[in-house]
């Protein structure tokens, strides 16, 4: 019997974060350059196993190699397996993404000083245009700082 400890597959998580932690360039990391930098911190790692977990060709690796990979990108090993930590984390970096946005960053920008009615509103619009635009909705539950 083979029961995965993770929320997902492995492969989703690793491809998720090569595709949310960017370099200062907005450029996706390479498999060499994770490779040599969490085998520099102490556990050796090559780029093929990375490229064979992220492309879902294997998961069976040490809990180390989870570790490093973790480091690297800066999350907590949970991220691997605790699917409220994992979401909270996914918030943050989407967020991240959306920062780095000209258009986004000017709309937070103004939203600055509003009363909690004014960002009640705005939400309320911005999900308006979402769903005019056909997204799906927001998830609240998923946001970094959600109030219950």
């Amino acid at each position: 019997m083979s029961a995965r400890a993770y929320r997902q597959p492995l492969a989703e998580l690793v491809d998720h974060l090569f595709l949310t932690v960017l370099q200062q360039d907005g450029t996706s990391y390479s498999y060499e350059q994770v490779a040599r930098e969490i085998t520099e911190r102490g556990t050796p790692i090559s780029h093929t196993t990375l490229w064979r977990i992220r492309t879902g060709k294997t998961d069976d690796l040490s809990v180390s190699h989870l570790a490093g990979i973790a480091d690297f990108f800066g999350v907590d090993l949970a991220y691997f397996f605790d699917e409220a930590y994992a979401a909270k984390v996914d918030a943050e970096l989407e967020l991240r993404i959306a920062m780095q946005n000209v258009g986004i960053r000017k709309v937070a920008m103004r939203a600055v000083g509003l009363s909690s009615m004014g960002v009640e509103s705005l939400t309320k619009i911005v999900n308006v245009i979402r769903e005019m635009e056909g997204l799906p909705p927001f998830d609240s539950e998923a946001e970094p700082d959600a109030q219950p």
